[in-house]
Parts: structure tokens; sequence; C-alpha cells
């Protein structure tokens, strides 16, 4: 009897050894969890509620999101779909694990007024594609069509007017409209902006993005690329009640208003894209950045390019406003940004928007669109035929070993290789050794107005420095001075031309 007792005791403490051992075990694994708790992942599934649901599940750092399996995230135009990236989250990917997604002039993700957010190894690819005509007609809500006739950007409008603003009201205590009439939850970011995958609005900071992997199949055409990677957009700060400034426009005017800051993109491929990554930020790095098959908006035949009255705007890898907005206040510039080790390798996908210097113009693609303060380019490569870059206004500004080619024949002898269009003018901006090459057989034969680089003569440049620059030119047939004119204090701009066949 005793034995038996003392077997029966030995038994139970297995049993309950074994227990706390799978306790234990169950208890360390809590710390990631599969996405397909929350999903059927069969890449085809309409799987956006089970997304929902699983980053709502492991904000606060509840847990690590797994995913490794094929999602598919129906947004559409359904202004319901997007789904809000909340503080503490942190999402790995498998090899196995793939976001699909199909979202038009609205996000798919929403990042806003959160931090301490986290994506790993992510891909992403996109099934949608823009309209050419920005009147759709109308948008979705909860799977009803909301008809909305002679309008334009219908679901854009909607959703920073309904979906955003109510989340923003019930998770950020932003009363809009308690104190007169019903103030935006954003001053406009536009129809461009908010067809991005991810959107980051007002203060998002602490946030990175390693490993991530965002394409179109490779039998996609340039009508159904991806319309933006990443915007980022100025936004009202949590736990206040925001003042109009236009019952019209539903702007209002507080002082408590932030733009993304501390923002980290390392090792980041986009293959099939229009629009990288565009807006205004602070304290931000991107490095390691690959820009692959790129286009601009037009329908499947190659056409209306740009959208229909060229609504879409002209994309670029990189453009990074200066600042603007409607205080018109400095402090919410671009600045502290450290753009390094990019390439942007095509291949180019389409025609270029503008075939006549006399027409209508919107459509300078190039690789680079620039204005910020304390910030450096480093390590840029561009084969965009396009052009190179658009230098905005700016204060402190580095770009330093660029190297761009480009074809002016592709873009009709309409644009520099190097452009400086800005009205506000130039304070510290440094060039050093930058190389612009243009493989045009005959370049600017036609054109009145087009140099490889340009300059400008508006007042407010200072300390504008150009150390080793150079273009390389196959020909040159036209008969004025090739070095750009800069006029300010302090400008010191040489650039050594060479010419193959003069």
């Amino acid at each position: 009897m005793k034995q038996n007792a003392l077997l029966r005791f030995t038994k139970r403490c297995q049993i309950v050894a074994l227990f706390i051992a799978l306790a234990g075990h169950l208890s360390a694994d809590t710390s990631v969890r599969s996405i397909r708790e929350w999903v059927k992942g069969d890449g085809q599934t309409d799987d956006t509620a089970g997304v929902t649901r699983a980053f709502a599940a492991c904000r606060g750092n509840a847990f690590t999101l797994r995913v490794d399996c094929p999602v598919f995230i129906h947004v559409g135009t359904d202004i319901s779909k997007p789904i809000f990236v909340d503080s503490k989250t942190h999402v790995l990917f498998t090899n196995a694990g793939l976001f699909i997604t199909d979202n038009v002039m609205i996000p798919t993700f929403v990042i806003t007024d959160s931090s301490d957010i986290s994506f790993t190894d992510m891909k992403l690819e996109y099934r949608g594609g823009l309209p050419v005509n920005r009147d759709v007609g109308g948008y979705y809500s909860g799977g009803v069509f909301v008809p909305r006739p002679n309008g334009y950007a219908q679901p854009s409008f909607a959703f920073s007017d309904q979906t955003l603003t109510s989340w923003l009201k019930a998770n950020r205590n932003i009363a809009f409209g308690k104190t007169k009439g019903a103030a935006r939850s954003t001053p406009w970011a536009g129809p461009t902006n908010l067809s991005s995958i991810f959107i980051f609005v007002g203060d998002v900071h602490d946030v990175t993005f390693t490993g991530t992997r965002m394409f179109v199949s490779p039998s996609t055409g340039g009508d159904k690329f991806i319309p933006m990677a990443f915007s980022f957009t100025i936004g009202y700060d949590a736990n206040q009640e925001p003042v109009l400034l236009d019952e019209k426009a539903g702007w209002a005017v507080v002082p408590n208003v932030s733009v993304p800051h501390k923002i980290c993109f390392t090792d980041t491929v986009l293959d099939g894209y229009y629009m990288g990554f565009q807006g205004v930020l602070q304290n931000a790095t991107f490095s390691e950045i690959v820009g692959k098959r790129c286009g601009d908006l037009q329908d499947a035949a190659g056409n209306n390019v740009g959208g229909i009255g060229k609504w879409f705007a002209p994309p670029h890898l990189f453009y990074i406003n200066y600042y603007k907005n409607l205080w018109d206040d400095r402090r919410l510039a671009s600045k502290n940004l450290s753009i390094l080790n990019v390439k942007d390798i095509g291949p180019r996908v389409g025609t270029a928007r503008d075939v006549s210097a006399t027409m209508q113009r919107s459509g300078y693609a190039n690789s680079l669109k620039i204005g910020a303060i304390d910030s450096s380019v480093s390590n840029y490569t561009s084969t965009r035929p396009d052009g190179l870059a658009d230098i905005l206004s700016c204060d402190n500004l580095t770009l330093a070993n660029i190297s761009g080619t480009y074809d002016s024949s592709f873009i009709h002898d309409i644009y520099p290789g190097v452009r400086f269009p800005a009205d506000g003018g130039y304070k510290h901006l440094t060039l050093n050794n930058v190389v612009l090459t243009d493989e045009a057989e005959n370049p600017y034969k036609t054109s009145t107005n087009g140099l490889p680089f340009g300059g400008n003569s508006r007042l407010g440049n200072e300390a504008i420095k150009f150390n080793q620059v150079a273009v390389n030119l196959n020909r040159w047939s036209c008969p004025w001075n090739l070095q750009p004119n800069f006029t300010g204090l302090d400008v010191q701009v040489s650039i050594l031309f060479n010419i193959k066949n003069p």
C-alpha cells in the first residue's frame, strides 16, 4: 500500500512538474504570438478584421506580433478599413510572413499621436491601383457604398473628416468641434498623401522600420504601382480642444501641433512605386534605401500620366518638405535629418507627364526633393532619367558624395538635372563631390531654359558653396553659359563641365 501510494504521489508530482514546465514554456512563448490566432492567413480571404484585432491585442507591449503567413488586408476605398497602429506595438515578420493590401486614396495603416513602434523584416505586396480620374463617385463605409457625386478624391476627404477624426476623439481626447464648428482631424494632407500605405500624423515618435520590402508583382504594370509608401504630416497633439480658424476649411488654430519625429528606416527596398517617402518630419534617419521600379500615375495604356488634370503630385523617391503649415511656423520644419546610402536604380516605367516647355507643367519627377534644416544627404546614387534633385529652401543642408545620371531628352529638355526652385532662399547650403551626367545624345538642342544645373537669383541666399561639382555631357548645342547663376552673400558656385562632343 505504501509503495502504491508512493507511486501515485510520484506520478502526481510528475504531472504537476509537467504542467509547471508546460506553463513555463507557454509563459515564455506569450511574449511572441502568431497572427494566425486572429486570421485565416491564406493570402486570399479578407483578414482585415482579424488584423485589426491582432494589432489591438498586441499594443501596449502586450506581446510581439509575429506575421508568419500571407495576410490579405482588403481596404480598397472603404474608410472603415484602415488599421490604426497604437503605441508600444511591435511586429515581426518571418520568411513566410506577408501583408497584401489594396488601399485606394486612403491608407492601409495609420500611426497618429503614437510612439514606441517597430516593424521588422516586413514584406508587403500592393495589389491596388489609383484611378486616373480622382472623381470616383463616392466611397465605401462598412461595406456600403456612399455616393458623393460631382466631387473629387471622395474617399480621402471622408477618411480624414470621419475615420481619423473619430479615432482621435475616442483615443486621444481631442475635442474636435466642441468649442466651435467641426474642425478636421488634420490640416488637409491631400489625396496624394492619403493614398500612402503608411501615414504618420502628428506627435508620432520612436518608430523603427528595419528590413522593409514593399513591392508589386513582377508582372504588374505601371498603372498599378504603390501610390506612396510612407507619408508624414502635421497633426494635433492629444488632450485639447482645437479652435476653428476657417469654418469652411475646417482648420484649427492651436499651438499644440507636432510633426512626426525620431523615425528610423534601415534597409528598405521599394519595387514598383510612385512616391517613396513624403512629408515633413524631424530627427529622422533613412539608411540603406533602394528604389527599384518607379513611375508616375497612368492608365493601363500608359496615358493620362499624372492623372486627369495631373491631380497626383509629381512623384519622387524622397520628397521632404522644408515647412508648409497654416501657421507659417518654422519650428514645424523638417530638420535634423540624415539620408545616407541610397540607390535609386529603377528601371523607370512609363513616360514623363510634361511633353512641352510651353504647356502647363507639373511633372518633374526627379529622385530627391528636399528642403530641411541641419540635415544631410550622403552617398546617394540615382539613375532616374527624369533628373536628380530639386533643392528647396534650407538652412545648413549638406549634400555629399552624390551621383546622378539622367536623360534630358526623356523630360523633353524642360527641366535641368538639378534645380533650385525655392522662393524662400538658401542658407548654408553645401554641395560636395556631386557628379551629374546627362546621357542624352544632343542635350538641350531645342530648349530655351534648360541647363544641367539650375540657379537661383532670389533674395535671401547666403553661404552657398559648391565643392568638386561636375557635369558630364555628350554634347552641348546652345550658346549660353553653362554655369548656373546664384545671387546672395558668400556664394561660391563653380561647376566643372566635361563635354564629350562640344
